[in-house]
């Protein structure tokens, strides 16, 4: 009979196998790491986003109360703000079953309207009540999401949580033309399109990235133009650009110094001008090595709708009869202006970038964007008794 002896290289073995399978184990978590933590980041920025842009669609809505707005559609002011917040969260992919009315400071608000740190006291977006003194929302997102790697060890799915507040009120640092703000009446998407269909933009990202007016100033005067940016007026529909009807006269009136003695609350909803962009090269020109506000468009409507909001708009519209939906407006410290005519080749040239885009182009702006949107500056609170002021809503976190 045979009698197996054990050896030290058996032992050696068996140590060898559970170093092995230490090691596989450490590997995947490592990949786990690398695969499923870059997801999550990727997950719980873009739910932040979302988070975000919810907070702001129930600011929207609040500054179209403050703004005199007719009665929404659903009835009152709770349920128009939950819709608000409801479509932006869809619209970006997330969840936000929970928001409470905050005042101008983000401080949520009970449904009397006094202050409280406490969500079980706090009058949620939703509830069917409109708490006195509501001048923001504070929206908490959520979003679940599959694992790649990490389900091999149990984590199958995981979820991203943030939050948000956003406020409406009285913008500061705003005022009317006549008061020395030069609004021009041509409007930009908020996305910027070249005129070929080959790129699209975000104005405040590179190359349209935000500017202080000092360096800008600088720039200009030392001819560092390597920051100056290129925004094409594109003939390819209302989804590209628009000149705005702002009712004070004809275009031409409305772009020379000082234009519309008017300010506007935000967001708003200005119609398209018959003018003839052709002929008021010079009338632009006027402004060249000024500070102007350019409104942004984020879309266009046949009629504004009884709502207000851009969201109830059924058809889009074309033509002379278009409005624009302004939800914002941005500064730029004009340096060049080429409008008369088609296909201009400084509007595809140096200095200043991206090209405006070949065939679609019938001119361009030259400039530098300053700070940042009107509508993230710094708001207080709204007075009804107060003299009109352009409105506006800021993100606090």
């Amino acid at each position: 009979m045979n009698l197996y002896r054990f050896t030290s290289r058996d032992g050696e073995r068996g140590q060898a196998l559970v170093v092995m399978v230490a090691a596989l184990i450490a590997m995947i978590a490592m990949v786990a790491v690398i695969v499923d933590g870059g997801n999550a980041w990727a997950q719980q920025r873009d739910t932040q986003n979302g988070t975000d842009a919810a907070a702001e669609a129930g600011a929207i809505v609040i500054v179209q109360n403050f703004g005199g707005a007719a009665t929404p559609a659903c009835g009152d002011w709770d349920c128009a703000v939950a819709a608000g917040v409801a479509a932006a969260a869809a619209n970006n992919g997330i969840s936000v079953p929970t928001a409470y009315y905050t005042d101008v400071q983000g401080d949520m608000l009970t449904p009397l309207g006094a202050v409280t740190a406490s969500e079980g006291s706090a009058a949620q977006v939703g509830a069917g009540v409109f708490p006195p003194g509501a001048s923001g929302v504070r929206a908490k997102g959520t979003k679940s999401f599959k694992t790649f790697v990490a389900g091999i060890v149990g984590q199958t799915d995981w979820t991203a949580n943030t939050e948000a507040t956003a406020v409406a009120g009285t913008l500061e640092g705003t005022c009317a033309a006549i008061d020395g703000c030069g609004i021009l009446p041509v409007t930009f998407p908020v996305t910027v399109s070249d005129c070929d269909n080959t790129g699209a933009l975000q104005i405040g990202d590179d190359p349209y990235g935000f500017q202080p007016l000092n360096q800008a100033i600088q720039d200009r005067d030392s001819g560092a133009l390597s920051r100056l940016s290129i925004v094409p007026l594109c003939k390819n529909g209302p989804g590209d650009v628009g000149w705005l009807d702002f009712g004070c006269g004809n275009l031409a009136t409305q772009i020379l110094p000082p234009g519309c003695n008017a300010s506007f609350d935000i967001p708003t909803w200005i119609k398209a001008t018959t003018g003839n962009p052709n002929a008021v090269q010079n009338e632009m020109a006027t402004w060249i090595g000024q500070v102007v506000l350019l409104p942004l468009f984020d879309g266009t409507c046949k009629d504004v709708p009884s709502s207000s909001l851009l969201q109830d708009c059924t058809d889009p519209g074309v033509g002379n009869n278009t409005y624009y939906h302004m939800p914002a407006f941005v500064p730029m410290l004009l340096y060049e202006v080429h409008i008369q005519g088609n296909n201009h080749p400084e509007c595809n040239l140096p200095p200043g970038g991206p090209p405006a885009g070949g065939n679609g182009s019938n001119g361009c702006l030259k400039g530098w964007f300053i700070d940042d949107y009107i509508t993230s500056g710094r708001v207080g609170a709204f007075d009804p008794n107060a003299v009109p002021q352009p409105l506006g809503i800021q993100l606090l976190k």
